[in-house]
């Protein structure tokens, strides 16, 4: 058996339930990866494609697919490289934009045939956060592959960075920093991701995602390493170029944010539209970061936004 994989992969806490996680998996360069395809009956009227951000996984797209698919769109998402259900890439290798989309690359050849060769074709990409900048990016580089680009609150362009994450960088003592503190940090970095934490209308998915990321520190042997390695290597504030050379381009854009956010502040919003003048624009008021995919009001809002954008 190969070590790297090995360390790299969910243990058995979790690779018990690995065959009833709601969908497939293929291996790919650097390892297992795992997705979820939903396809409506009948014809399709296009494959959408789903990427997650930071710490986040597939299955936060899954009532957006539900709706997608009573739409007649397909849609994927994936989990990429040490989230979720699939494996950590083996040691040494950066957890950076050419990473995950490598990942992307991959995953959409592989599907090609369960698609109907949609995957290879035209897609809508679908970015959340870190994948949005991931999504942006790849549409740069494939831009004959991509139809439209739909961002949510998307990474990539410069933010203020906090003392304790300059700390992460050093080679000398920020991976021990990090292994000691990485679960607490996400805690308090998942509330902060909420406009209103304490609201009952957030409540129930803000106890699934601390649930959930309790899980993934304990039994996915990879994760910690992926998360420190991608604060170390993700180009998350030097995408500038990519949008600028997005928006000089006819690719249908629409950009979604919350006008509470702090993650990704929602003042990046108008940097985006400098870049991207012709980006249609969905504010979703009173939402912060997490908002987004939390309380049915500002869900509504998003997946009403998403399906009038692909039917223009």
């Amino acid at each position: 058996t190969d070590p790297d994989r090995l360390e790299g992969s969910v243990n058995l806490k979790i690779m018990e339930t690995f065959s009833k996680a709601p969908g497939s998996s293929y291996d790919l360069a650097f390892g297992r990866v795992h997705y979820i395809l939903k396809k409506p009956d009948g014809e399709s009227k296009g494959l959408c494609v789903c990427i997650h951000g930071f710490s986040t996984e597939a299955a936060i797209y899954i009532p957006l697919m539900d709706q997608l698919v009573e739409a007649r769109y397909s849609t994927v998402a994936l989990d990429l490289y040490g989230r979720g259900y699939s494996d950590a890439a083996p040691q040494g290798i950066p957890n950076n934009l050419a990473l995950f989309i490598s990942c992307l690359s991959e995953l959409l050849f592989a599907i090609a045939r369960e698609t109907d060769q949609q995957s290879v074709t035209s897609i809508t990409l679908v970015g959340y956060s870190m994948g949005g900048a991931i999504a942006a990016e790849f549409a740069r580089r494939y831009p004959f592959l991509v139809s439209r680009l739909i961002l949510l609150a998307p990474a990539g362009l410069p933010v203020p960075i906090p003392w304790t994450a300059r700390l992460i960088q050093s080679p000398v003592i920020g991976g021990a920093i990090f292994n000691m503190g990485a679960q607490q940090a996400m805690l308090s970095h998942v509330e902060r991701g909420y406009y209103q934490p304490d609201s009952p209308a957030v409540h129930e998915h803000k106890e699934n995602v601390h649930t959930r990321l309790s899980q993934l520190f304990a039994a996915h042997k990879g994760f910690t390493r992926s998360l420190l390695s991608t604060l170390r290597s993700f180009e998350f504030g030097k995408l500038e170029q990519t949008f600028r050379v997005l928006g000089s381009t006819s690719l249908p854009i629409l950009l979604i944010w919350g006008d509470k956010d702090v993650i990704v502040p929602f003042s990046n919003l108008d940097r985006m539209k400098e870049f991207m003048p012709c980006a249609k624009t969905c504010v979703v008021e009173d939402a912060g970061h997490n908002d987004l995919f939390a309380g049915s009001n500002h869900v509504a809002i998003v997946h009403k936004a998403v399906i009038e954008f692909l039917s223009i």
